[in-house]
């Protein structure tokens, strides 16, 4: 069994508790069903967020998702002046026998711009589509 991991990013609109949980749910639900992946293949996750957001932490969206048992950890990102602003970034590392071609990286939303060589139309999922 290997150790892959699947990256992917969001942005929000605001600063507020809401928005940071619900788009980070967003991208959980679409990274575990574009990987097919079950929670307990998780090994870990890591969240960070640009330095403009601080009125949630995006593990939480894991954790109301039922994720109760998997290792997760928040940080905040660099700072660096010009990038992507209100950006969630998760890394999740899991346990497949898929090869690293094999994995579905997602960028939803304006993080789309951060790797457009991996932004494709996600299965039946349009943005803005998730409730």
């Amino acid at each position: 069994m290997l150790v892959r991991g699947i990256r992917g990013a969001i942005t929000v609109n605001n600063n507020t508790k809401e928005e940071i949980i619900k788009f980070t749910k967003e991208l959980l639900i679409t990274l575990q069903k574009e990987n097919d992946f079950k929670i307990e293949d998780i090994v870990s996750v890591f969240f960070s967020v640009t330095p403009d957001l601080n009125a949630a932490f995006p593990a939480r969206a894991a954790r109301e998702l039922g994720w109760k048992q998997v290792p997760l950890f928040d940080m905040q990102e660099i700072g660096v002046p010009g990038s992507l602003p209100r950006c969630i970034r998760i890394l999740i590392q899991i346990n497949c026998s898929k090869n690293q071609t094999e994995i579905k990286h997602c960028y939803l939303r304006g993080a789309r711009i951060l790797r457009k060589d991996l932004v494709k139309e996600i299965s039946n999922q349009k943005e803005g589509e998730f409730k």
